[in-house]
C-alpha cells in the first residue's frame, strides 16, 4: 500500500497481457489472481489510482472471459458497485470506471442483470442518467468532457440491464426516465452526436420488443418530441452531414418505438398524419452522401400510415 505507482503499473500491465486473451484470463483466475485484485479495489486504505486502475482491470479481465464475468456476478459485488456509486464525494473518473465493470457484467449476462436489479444498482444507474445529463444548468465547462463520458457509459450500463437479453422487468423499471428524456429532448437545438446518440439507445433498448414500455413511452410525449426533432433535423439534411446521419438514428428509433403495437394508435392522431405524409415522400441529399431517405428504416410504420392517409 506504500508504493500506489507500483501498484497501479502492475495492474495495468495485467491488463495489457489479458487483454482479448482469454486463455491468459482463465490463467489468472485459476491462479486467484482476479479474488486478489477484487480484494484490492475494496480495501479501504487503497489509494484511489489504484482502485481506479482495479476496477479496470476486473472490468477487461470480465470483458475478456465469460467464465471471469460468471464468477464476479455476485450480489457480494454487486452489493459493493452500488455503495460506491453512492457516494457523493467520489472521483468522476472512479465513478466512470464503476460504471464500466457494472456495464461489462450486465451485459449479455441475465444473471447479471438480475443482481443489478436486486441489489440498487439499476436505480442508482438511473438517478446517474438524470443527474450527470451534460446539457444540464448544473454542469460547468471544467468538467463538462468528464461528465459527458460518465453519461454516456451510464447509457451504456442502463442498455445493458434492459437488453441482450431483453429484461422486461427492467425495461419497466425505466419507464421511468422517460419524462426527463421527453424534456432533453426538447432542449436540444443543434445536431449532438455525444448527447443524442445515447439517448437514441438508451430508448430503443428500453421499448424493444415491448408493447406496454412502447405506449409509456407515446404516453410520455416522447414520441411526438422524437418525431419533431426528426422533422427539423429532415429539413437541414440536404446541407448539414450531421444532421443527415442523426436523422437516420432518430428514425430507427423511431421504428423501435412502434413496432409492436404504437403505430395503430399514432394513425388516430391528425398531427402525425400531417408529419409523416410529409416525410414520406421525403429524399434528401446529404453532402458526401447523395440521396438518402429514412423512411427504410420505417417499413411497419409506412404500410400503416400509407394505409390510414388513402383511407
Amino acid at each position: 500500500m506504500k508504493c500506489p505507482d507500483s501498484q497501479k503499473q502492475a495492474l495495468l500491465t495485467i491488463n495489457s497481457i489479458c487483454e482479448n486473451r482469454e486463455d491468459n484470463v482463465d490463467l489468472f483466475r485459476e491462479l486467484g489472481g482476479v479474488t486478489f485484485v477484487y480484494n484490492l479495489s475494496k480495501t479501504s486504505v487503497v489509494h484511489p489510482e489504484v482502485k481506479e486502475a482495479a476496477l479496470f482491470t476486473l472490468g477487461t479481465l470480465a470483458e475478456s472471459n465469460v467464465y471471469c464475468k460468471n464468477s464476479l456476478c455476485r450480489k457480494e459485488i454487486f452489493t459493493d458497485i452500488s455503495g460506491w456509486l453512492v457516494k457523493e464525494d467520489l472521483p468522476l473518473t472512479l465513478r466512470r470506471v464503476t460504471v464500466y465493470l457494472l456495464f461489462v457484467l450486465v451485459a449479455n449476462n441475465k444473471s447479471g442483470q438480475t443482481l443489478a436489479q436486486t441489489t440498487g444498482c439499476l436505480d442508482i444507474l438511473l438517478d446517474l442518467f438524470r443527474s450527470t445529463f451534460p446539457l444540464s444548468a448544473e454542469n460547468n465547462l471544467r468538467t463538462l468532457t468528464q461528465t459527458c463520458q460518465l453519461w454516456a457509459s451510464v447509457s451504456s450500463a442502463l442498455c445493458g440491464c434492459v437488453n441482450n437479453p431483453q429484461n422486461e422487468e427492467a425495461q419497466r423499471i425505466c419507464v421511468a426516465a422517460f419524462p426527463t428524456i421527453k424534456t432533453w429532448l426538447q432542449q436540444i437545438s443543434l445536431p449532438c452526436t455525444k448527447v443524442l446518440q445515447p439517448i437514441c439507445s438508451f430508448i430503443s433498448m428500453t421499448v424493444a420488443n415491448n408493447c406496454c414500455v412502447q405506449e409509456s413511452f407515446f404516453a410520455s410525449g416522447g414520441l411526438e418530441t422524437l418525431t419533431l426533432l426528426l422533422i427539423r433535423f429532415t429539413s437541414s439534411a440536404d446541407t448539414s452531414l450531421l444532421s443527415c446521419q442523426l436523422a437516420v438514428v432518430l428514425a430507427k428509433t423511431l421504428s423501435a418505438c412502434i413496432t409492436d403495437n404504437c403505430v395503430y394508435r399514432l394513425t388516430k392522431y391528425p398531427t402525425f398524419l400531417t408529419f409523416f405524409s410529409n416525410l414520406l415522400c421525403v429524399s434528401f441529399s446529404c453532402a458526401g452522401l447523395g440521396s438518402v431517405s429514412v423512411w427504410p428504416c420505417l417499413p411497419s410504420f409506412l404500410s400503416a400510415v400509407k394505409f390510414k392517409i388513402r383511407a
